[in-house]
């Protein structure tokens, strides 16, 4: 009863939110994004990533319990490194690390990365958690390689225009592919730093 009071007080007080993530993790609203209808969302960066960058290292920001790495082939990679700032979802993703599959519990706005440089940094449905989404690319942007890429998909949603717009001020659009499902458009765009 004690922890929860703790819980409690750290995710609504506090806003805590390491606390609201876990916290929705463990209550399983998040256990829709394991619906397999839903993986075509992810299909277009798969296929940006296997065309563009094959073999390439890899950190995704926001992996969530790990649904993107499991879609993708791991002899299309190197070396993936997963994040999200659910410590429990990161647990989750645990069972599909291996020697060239990490996973990391860190808050992207802040999160240091493990490896130094990446051919491709991919963000699914999670930019627009970003206060400035725009700063936050560019931070990341120190890790990428000289000729890496930002691979980001995005429901489409109130504010995901405003998004897309923010970060083409700082960043150029190579490609574009939009996937409907019954639950709505996602968009995937790539882009490579002006």
């Amino acid at each position: 009863m004690l922890s929860q009071l703790i819980s409690f007080f750290r995710r609504k007080i506090l806003r805590n939110n390491q606390d609201r993530w876990n916290y929705k993790y463990a209550k399983g609203d998040w256990e829709g994004l394991k619906n397999p209808v839903l993986n075509n969302r992810l299909e277009p960066a798969i296929h940006f990533l296997q065309t563009l960058k094959p073999n390439a290292t890899i950190l995704e920001i926001g992996c969530g319990e790990g649904v993107f790495q499991q879609m993708l082939d791991k002899q299309n990679y190197t070396y993936f490194e997963g994040t999200d700032i659910s410590d429990w979802a990161i647990e989750k993703a645990q069972q599909y690390a291996d020697e060239k599959t990490v996973f990391y519990a860190g808050d992207m706005e802040v999160y240091t990365p493990h490896k130094p440089k990446f051919d491709a940094i991919v963000i699914t449905d999670s930019v627009y958690y970003s206060k400035k989404p725009l700063q936050l690319l560019k931070r990341y942007e120190n890790y990428l390689n000289p000729d890496g890429l930002f691979i980001i998909t995005m429901n489409n949603y109130k504010h995901s225009e405003r998004v897309w717009s923010e970060i083409s001020q700082g960043y150029h659009q190579l490609k574009e592919q939009a996937v409907t499902n019954q639950f709505g458009t996602w968009v995937c765009r790539v882009f490579a730093p002006k």
